[in-house]
């Protein structure tokens, strides 16, 4: 049985028609609260000075994310880039 495309993100997502996005894509936007964006400003502010470093060792955009636990950086591709899965498949 052939389904249209349109059809496979119906079954994915429902009715609420929420957008599927790549968490290895810039520009993700996780929910957070008060708390959370209080500290995430507090971090930027503590590691302004580290990114800038790193800035200038690296010549790209470099920024403090909340989508990290326990890994010290994460690489990212472009908004409307390829993924590294896309790059190493073509």
């Amino acid at each position: 049985m052939m389904y249209h495309t349109s059809q496979k993100l119906y079954n994915i997502t429902g009715e609420n028609n929420d957008q599927l996005v790549s968490v290895t894509k810039e520009g993700l936007e996780l929910p957070e609260d008060e708390v959370e964006t209080k500290k995430r400003e507090e971090d930027k502010t503590k590691y302004e000075n580290l990114c800038k470093v790193m800035k200038d060792i690296l010549d790209k955009k470099v920024v403090v994310s909340n989508r990290l636990v326990e890994s010290p950086c994460c690489v990212v591709t472009s908004q409307y880039g390829w993924t590294a899965n896309m790059e190493r498949i073509s």
